[in-house]
């Protein structure tokens, strides 16, 4: 079975949001959410690149290692809870 559009466009979206905090901290900008992403991850002391690698790793680790459809199914939940597309 396939991954719907939703799983994709959701991991992207994300994707796209953590990279954007990522950058704008590492920039110098506001760092809040960026900060608040490490503490939730329990990513204390690394960089922002290494959470970067850390939290892209992620997505590929799942779908590896046989857990895409939890991950999708997750994904589609809070996407749909926060009505975020």
């Amino acid at each position: 079975m396939k991954s719907g559009p939703k799983c994709t466009t959701g991991i992207q979206n994300i994707t796209q949001f953590v990279t954007k905090e990522l950058k704008q901290a590492k920039s110098g900008g506001d760092n809040t959410t960026a900060l608040k992403m490490i503490d939730i991850w329990s990513a204390q002391g690394v960089t922002w690149e290494e959470f970067a690698n850390m939290f892209a790793d992620t997505f590929a680790g799942m779908v590896q290692y046989g857990k895409r459809i939890e991950l999708c199914n997750s994904i589609e939940a809070i996407l749909d809870q926060d009505n975020i597309t």
